[in-house]
C-alpha cells in the first residue's frame, strides 16, 4: 500500500471547543476540479499538473470509492504496484476532459469526489442545524466527517431506580459525502455515559437521512436539516418498558438474538468480547475448548456490556456497535413487549 497519512480523530466534550476547532479546520479546506488528463497516481501521492500531493487515508479510500473499486481488497491484499496500475487503468476508461473533485487541506489530498458533489462546511452544519436545543454530550471529527451526540434532560427513560437514560439525538454529517447527513435518536445512560443509537425505521422512533442534492442551494439544505432535527424523537414509555423486559429475558428468547449478538461480537472484536466471562461460555468443540455466546444472559446485560466496549473504539466503529445495540432493543420491542 502507498504510504498514507493516517486519519486523525479528535473528540470534544464542550460544544464551544468543538465549534472553534471546526472553524479552524474549515478555513484550510479547499476544492478544485481536475481533468483526467492532468492527474496520475504515483507511489508518493497524486500528481496533478506536475505537483505531487501526499494522500491521506481518506483521500485513498474516497478515490477507490469514486471508481467503485473494492476498498478492503486494495488495502489488505493488493500489492502497491497493482493498486497504482488499476487506478490509472480506470482513468483510461474515461475521456481526458472528464473531471474529479480534489479536496485538499495543508497541500494533502483529503478526499476525491465526483465533480457534482456539493459541499457544506462542518461549521455551518453545527451552527444551523438547531442541534444546540439539546445538551451537547460529545463531538467527534475526522477527515470523513463529524458526529455529534446530545441528550435531553426533559426526556428521561427510567429503567430501574438509579438507572436512567435520556433520549437525545445523534447527528452525522460528511462534507465529502462519505456518508449521508442523518439524525437519529440517541440514548445516553447517565450512570456510566454509555449509550446507543437507533437508526432503523420503526414505529417507536423518528429519524431522518438526507443528501445535499445538486438541485438545492446551501440555505435550503440547512433549513431542511433544521426542520428534520426537530422531528427526531423516540417513545420513552415504550423504551422504558422494553428495557425492563430485556432484564427478564435471555438472548435465546429472541428468534434472531444469537445472530444479532454475533454481529455485535464481530464489531467489538472477538478477542475483546470474549474477555468478558458473562458474555461467553466455554464449550468443547472437536476436543478443543472454545468460547460461545452465552444465550442465557439477559438482554439488558448484553446491551450494557457491549455499549461499554463501544466507548473504546473510534467514533465510526463506536457508532456501528451502538447501532447494532439499538437494533437489539428494537428486536426486543417487536418480539417481547407485547407479552409484558
Amino acid at each position: 500500500m502507498i504510504d498514507l497519512i493516517p486519519n486523525e480523530i479528535k473528540n470534544f466534550k464542550k460544544q464551544s471547543n468543538f465549534l472553534g476547532f471546526l472553524r479552524e479546520q474549515d478555513k484550510t479546506k479547499k476544492e478544485q476540479t481536475v481533468e483526467f488528463k492532468d492527474w496520475t497516481l504515483k507511489e508518493d501521492g497524486l500528481k496533478v499538473k506536475g505537483k505531487t500531493y501526499p494522500l491521506r487515508d481518506s483521500g485513498m479510500k474516497t478515490l477507490l470509492r469514486t471508481f467503485q473499486m473494492p476498498v478492503n481488497f486494495y488495502y489488505k491484499k493488493a500489492p502497491t504496484d497493482m493498486l497504482i496500475r488499476d487506478i490509472n487503468r480506470m482513468k483510461e476508461e474515461y475521456t481526458e476532459d472528464s473531471e474529479i473533485m480534489m479536496c485538499t487541506q495543508d497541500n494533502e489530498v483529503r478526499a476525491i469526489t465526483k465533480p457534482s458533489h456539493r459541499f457544506v462546511r462542518d461549521t455551518k452544519v453545527l451552527e444551523r442545524s438547531g442541534i444546540g436545543r439539546n445538551i451537547f454530550h460529545s463531538g467527534s471529527y475526522s477527515d470523513y466527517g463529524i458526529r455529534v451526540v446530545t441528550s435531553d434532560a426533559e426526556k428521561p427513560v427510567e429503567v430501574s431506580k438509579g438507572d436512567v437514560m435520556n433520549i437525545g439525538l445523534e447527528l452525522m454529517s460528511s462534507d465529502v459525502g462519505h456518508f449521508p447527513t442523518t439524525g437519529f435518536p440517541y440514548l445516553n445512560r447517565l450512570v456510566c455515559t454509555n449509550g446507543l443509537v437507533m437508526r432503523e425505521k420503526h414505529p417507536l422512533l423518528n429519524g431522518f437521512k438526507m443528501s445535499y442534492s445538486i438541485s438545492m442551494n446551501e440555505d435550503i439544505f440547512l433549513d431542511q436539516l433544521n426542520t428534520n432535527i426537530k422531528t427526531v424523537d423516540a417513545n420513552g414509555k415504550m423504551l422504558g418498558d422494553t428495557f425492563k423486559i430485556m432484564k427478564k429475558n435471555p438472548v435465546k428468547s429472541l428468534s434472531h438474538g444469537e445472530d444479532q449478538v454475533k454481529k455485535i461480537r464481530n464489531a467489538v472484536g472477538k478477542s475483546k468480547f470474549d474477555t468478558n466471562e458473562k458474555l461467553v461460555i466455554k464449550m468443547m468443540i472437536d476436543e478443543k475448548e472454545e468460547e460461545a455466546i452465552n444465550l442465557d444472559l439477559d438482554l439488558y446485560t448484553v446491551l450494557d456490556l457491549t455499549t461499554r466496549f463501544a466507548k473504546e473504539h473510534d467514533y465510526l466503529n463506536r457508532r456501528r456497535i451502538e447501532s447494532l445495540a439499538g437494533t437489539l432493543v428494537l428486536m426486543s420491542a417487536n418480539e417481547l413487549l407485547g407479552g409484558n
